[in-house]
């Protein structure tokens, strides 16, 4: 595969995982402050602005980060642990600031540097 093919297959990727993940913590964020799911017309602004919110970072996010920071991860891994990252870094953005799309940013790029400290080449001594 070429490395074009690599690029939009990572964007695509990333993009799809950016839409669940924004559209799904919204949904969560939605349900823990209303105590349950209420259908107001606020809640489709806020599925489709998580949604491509998430998305348009992802796209952008993952190949930027995989080309840099994690050539030597394997994708299933940087898949997972990013989005892990991400999570992570939503949650505890919404908790202390009230930043779920920087606490996201944040919490990814913080599980990608994690992920690079953790697959790099030894050095020979």
């Amino acid at each position: 595969m070429s490395r074009v093919g690599a690029t939009a297959l990572l964007a695509g990727i990333g993009g799809v995982v950016g839409l669940v993940l924004g559209t799904s913590l919204l949904v969560a964020i939605q349900v823990i402050e209303d105590g349950a799911f209420s259908w107001d017309p606020t809640v489709p602004f806020a599925l489709l602005f998580g949604g491509t919110v998430g998305a348009a970072v992802g796209a952008i996010g993952a190949p930027m980060i995989t080309w840099l920071l994690l050539r030597r991860v394997p994708l299933n891994r940087a898949i997972i642990f990013c989005a892990l990252g991400t999570i992570a870094g939503e949650a505890i953005g919404v908790a202390t600031f009230g930043q779920l799309v920087l606490g996201g940013c944040v919490g990814f790029v913080a599980s990608a540097i994690l992920l690079r400290i953790v697959y790099r080449t030894p050095t020979a001594v």
